[in-house]
């Protein structure tokens, strides 16, 4: 997991170059207060534009999205997690229900 998110590195490296004083390694040191691990990379974009890139497995997708490291959890917005997680929920089902019937109606 950890390999893989710095061999993407090195890929994303040898196509756009990296800006760096602006790499984030918090999978060699996670953040402390959550656990937070991924690595930051600012790339030049094509258009000239410098363009954030964040590197995960998705283990640590998982927890940066929906575990500790959450931001409605670590700014202390529990109280919001439930309706957020059951509006997420509903939405993933009805994007899975088109998708797997290959329906066109309209998501409400």
């Amino acid at each position: 997991e950890n390999i893989d998110a710095y061999k993407i590195k090195n890929i994303i490296e040898n196509i756009y170059g990296i800006n760096p004083d602006r790499i984030g390694d918090w999978i060699k040191t996670p953040k402390l207060t959550t656990g937070y691990r991924a690595l930051h990379l600012t790339v030049k974009a094509f258009d000239n534009r410098w363009v954030e890139i964040q590197v995960r497995s998705e283990k640590m997708h998982e927890d940066a999205e929906y575990g500790n490291a959450a931001h409605w959890i670590y700014k202390g917005y529990d109280n919001k997690k439930s309706d957020f997680d059951e509006k997420i929920k509903e939405l993933k089902e009805k994007l899975e229900n088109v998708l797997t019937k290959n329906n066109t109606e309209d998501i409400d």
